[in-house]
């Protein structure tokens, strides 16, 4: 997949589980995703390939097993 323009390609980072189910979450944040960046367009200045990301849970769009969105959508970059 190859975004065009300043869209980024994003694949959603799963929630850790302990061997029993129980779904660990270091903070509550039911209104965000973290995503690593898969690929990114031409005109993308911020982000990289491999970045670590938190975008709306609303936002993008689902293609190929992952999310397009635009670069402005990400609302953090994890450093």
């Amino acid at each position: 997949m190859k975004p065009l323009g300043n869209r980024v390609f994003l694949k959603k980072i799963e929630k850790e589980k302990e061997s029993g189910g129980i779904v660990l979450q270091a903070t509550k944040q039911d209104d965000a995703i973290k995503c690593t960046v898969e690929a990114i367009g031409s005109g993308v200045e911020d982000l990289t390939v491999g970045d670590v990301v938190f975008i709306s849970k609303y936002g993008g769009v689902e293609a190929n097993g992952g999310l397009l969105i635009k670069e402005e959508d990400v609302i953090g970059l994890v450093v």
